[in-house]
């Protein structure tokens, strides 16, 4: 009699390889997935810290050593006034300095404006960066930061920074604040944590699933801080 010695793999071992191949690819997806995230966010964190930087040298640069610190402190309590918690800058329906520009906040860039009318033309301009504006493709928005909000506050009552080291006097507090896209637990601890810190944009912002975000777990911050002299 004629014995077949002829071997291969059953249907069982193929389906087995079949789903173990899937289960792989499904692990590896979510990898890049999350991979992606995070990188994205990154990013957001780099513009903010672009942004924040960029509110805190046009303090800077509208201070004048010619004049008096009382003088100086009077021009950046008009950045803090109008850029305040209750109502931070950057909000899409309002746009309350960009949409001004041009008509009560002067155009510095053409006529010649006084420290204060050069700090209400900053902030017109800094709204309009935390707007979008120039990153938008057929009236979309692209590229931007999600759901982003500006505040400066200030001269500083409470200044401490991080433990055991407090601001000098006349520290101002500018606040970039964004929508972020997973949960991070608030620290218990204030110093810890810029969320125990800084409020600007608190209560603004939702959780994975649209809902408020009552344990402030997705609200990201970057903090920087001018000091006036």
């Amino acid at each position: 009699m004629f014995v077949s010695a002829s071997r291969g793999l059953t249907l069982v071992e193929v389906l087995v390889t079949l789903v173990l191949l899937l289960l792989g690819t499904l692990g590896l997806s979510g990898l890049i997935v999350k991979a992606g995230k995070l990188n994205y966010e990154s990013y957001e964190r780099q513009q903010a810290l672009a942004l924040a930087s960029d509110m805190a040298e046009r303090m800077h640069a509208n201070k004048s050593p010619t004049l008096t610190t009382a003088a100086n402190l009077a021009t950046a309590d008009v950045y803090a006034a109008n850029a305040p918690l209750a109502a931070p800058l950057g909000d899409p329906v309002l746009a309350t300095m960009w949409s001004a520009l041009g008509g009560a906040v002067k155009d510095c860039a053409s006529v010649t404006c006084l420290p204060s009318e050069i700090a209400k033309y900053d902030l017109a301009l800094w709204e309009g960066q935390l707007l979008g504006v120039g990153k938008k493709s057929g009236g979309t928005g692209v590229g931007g930061i999600s759901n982003v909000r500006g505040c400066v506050e200030g001269p500083l009552t409470v200044t401490r920074l991080t433990t055991n080291v407090v601001a000098p006097a006349n520290a101002y507090r500018i606040t970039v604040a964004w929508q972020g896209d997973q949960a991070v637990p608030v620290a218990t601890t204030a110093d810890e944590d810029l969320r125990n810190v800084a409020s600007c944009g608190f209560g603004l912002y939702r959780t994975i699933d649209r809902s408020p975000d009552i344990g402030d777990q997705y609200r990201r911050l970057v903090v920087l801080y001018q000091v006036i002299d």
